[in-house]
């Protein structure tokens, strides 16, 4: 079992200033394939999120039932409405994402996608057909739970982000078994499937496929309420658009989360905080 004070802590970050005769384009193209018909929150903070870490272009890719609530919400994205079942994303999706996957520089996947057999097919087939950096939250997990060992023929870069749950699905196993090793088990899933692992929690890990660890000091429980994944999950998109590695990308986004987070809780208190307050609090940190 590796002792967690061994690990060595993951660093502060800040953003390279930017140059005088800078274009949007140079910040990256970003893609989320997000939400489904009631969950139009989780797209709203992981855009949110990613536009203020500094994506040059965010393209929501959204079910046309959640139009409106993102157009209100996000007036600086271009919105993708896209065939649905009613609920979450048709299989008819399929064609215009794949259109989008040449355009853009980094991809989200799952936040508030709903589980089903039409969004389960397209999470496998943008996984098998992208060489773009991908992030896998939340649903995007629980999709293909049953099915990761397809994940080592992936040939996009990668970082997948659950929490104990969702990794306790992945490796067919309970909460109370990850949390009993959570160092050991992010290290070897990481390796094993090629991956960057976000293991998120208190004091969240970040493990690389070459058998590197970092863990987080930063963070509150102020932060434990629904939507702050959404928020980690846009940062990490962000990043990753404007060229940074997996890990890289993730060892930022963990940091900028959790200083965003404790910075709304001084402001606010750890039990009035939202995410949305969280995301309020990044530019101090970038």
């Amino acid at each position: 079992m590796i002792n967690p004070e061994n690990i060595p802590e993951i660093e502060p970050f800040k953003e390279k200033p930017r140059k005088k005769n800078a274009f949007k384009n140079d910040f990256g193209v970003a893609l989320s394939v997000t939400g489904c018909y009631g969950m139009p929150g989780a797209s709203i903070i992981s855009s949110k999120a990613c536009l203020k870490t500094g994506v040059g272009i965010l393209k929501l890719a959204l079910v046309k039932e959640n139009y409106t609530a993102c157009a209100v919400s996000l007036p600086e994205a271009i919105l993708i409405p896209l065939k649905s079942n009613g609920k979450t994303f048709s299989k008819r999706a399929l064609k215009p994402l794949l259109r989008e996957l040449e355009k853009v520089s980094a991809v989200l996947i799952g936040c508030g996608m709903g589980i089903s057999a039409d969004n389960a097919y397209l999470v496998k087939e943008l996984l098998k057909t992208s060489d773009k950096p991908i992030v896998l939250d939340a649903d995007g997990i629980n999709l293909i739970a049953d099915d990761i060992e397809f994940l080592k023929d992936v040939k996009a870069p990668l970082v997948l982000t659950p929490h104990p749950g969702e990794m306790a699905r992945l490796l067919k196993t309970d909460s109370k078994a990850i949390e009993s090793n959570r160092a050991q088990i992010a290290k070897n899933f990481a390796q094993e499937y090629r991956v960057c692992l976000v293991l998120k929690g208190e004091k969240t890990l970040v493990a690389d496929d070459s058998g590197n660890l970092w863990i987080n000091v930063l963070g509150n429980p102020g932060m434990a309420s629904g939507g702050s994944g959404d928020m980690l999950a846009g940062i990490i998109l962000a990043l990753l658009a404007k060229g940074y590695s997996t890990t890289e990308a993730a060892k930022a986004a963990v940091w900028l989360h959790s200083a965003a987070g404790d910075s709304a809780c001084e402001r606010l208190g750890e039990n009035a905080m939202l995410p949305t307050d969280m995301i309020e609090e990044l530019h101090k940190f970038l």
